[in-house]
């Protein structure tokens, strides 16, 4: 039986996280929530949209296409 919930964000977002993290399992760029716990929503929300903005810096090409 499953016992977190498993997001995979990179391990720059777990670091620049590592505060609002603390109290979870982390572990090269995996966070782990536990399924006894609410899920906190708002982080996660906030971790993707990080993500999106920083990684989709890194999807451009030159000319400015996807």
């Amino acid at each position: 039986m499953r016992k977190h919930l498993g997001l995979y964000p990179g391990g720059e977002a777990t670091t620049v996280f590592a505060e609002e993290l603390k109290e979870y399992d982390v572990s090269k760029g995996t966070i782990s929530l536990p399924w006894n716990k609410e899920l906190p929503t708002e982080l996660i929300q906030t971790i993707a949209r990080w993500c999106y903005k920083e990684y989709k810096k890194d999807s451009i090409d030159d000319d400015g296409a996807y």
